[in-house]
């Protein structure tokens, strides 16, 4: 299992994210739980990265290796028998509730390790390859 920074954690059964919003109610407010989400397909995923975004929803980043099952609606690239990961990109309101999700990648692996947000609407994703030129890769 990869180690990652809490309050988030992988596992093969999907991303485990809980969200947990502080109110100043006092110098010494204890945080205030409130909601987690399972999200993931039926093999392995990674959480690379999370942001909110200007219009209030949050955007998540990192990898699957799943076939469409769970919340990944997007089928693989390349050799199906030998699963790769992909970049998966969800994006989820404010509750958790999944928006919609999307997955980028070649006949490779591909990790995603990085998403911003852009003022047009649209996400930076940065992360690494080992595909040739295939399906969503556009170069080698």
């Amino acid at each position: 299992m990869n180690k990652t920074t809490l309050p988030f954690r992988s596992n093969e059964k999907g991303l485990i994210l809980c969200i947990c919003l502080f109110f100043h109610l006092a110098a010494m407010a204890q945080p205030v739980f409130q909601w987690d989400k399972t999200y993931g397909g039926d093999d392995y995923e990674q959480l690379h990265a999370i942001r909110p975004l200007k219009d209030g929803n949050i955007i998540i980043g990192g990898n699957t290796q799943s076939r469409i099952s769970g919340s990944v609606t997007h089928e693989m690239c390349g050799d199906t028998l030998i699963p790769n990961f992909d970049f998966w990109l969800l994006k989820t309101d404010i509750y958790g509730n999944k928006i919609w999700d999307q997955r980028y990648g070649g006949d490779g692996m591909d990790l995603m390790w990085t998403v911003l947000p852009m003022d047009d609407g649209g996400f930076l994703c940065g992360g690494f390859s080992t595909s040739n030129a295939s399906c969503d890769k556009a170069e080698g």
